[in-house]
């Protein structure tokens, strides 16, 4: 089941930690909205999916940087 037009940026806000209030405030939404959408088998699928993404990303970033943060502590 897809997810509902509309959610990317809730999903967003959630995956960047955001509480439940915050992302109702911040995207004009009711608690209640929000709520009910982690119910949402599809919801919590993609929320984890964009987590994982974006944790996979950091990491990539960490990668790429540790090299040239080596050899600034070495110099």
């Amino acid at each position: 089941k897809p997810i509902k037009k509309g959610d990317e940026p809730l999903l967003l806000a959630l995956a960047c930690g955001a509480t439940v209030e915050a992302a109702a405030r911040q995207l004009e939404l009711s608690e209640r909205t929000v709520y009910r959408r982690l119910k949402d088998a599809a919801f919590q699928a993609r929320l984890k999916q964009v987590r994982s993404d974006m944790v996979r990303r950091s990491a990539g970033l960490l990668s790429a940087a540790s090299g040239e943060a080596v050899r600034t502590l070495l110099a």
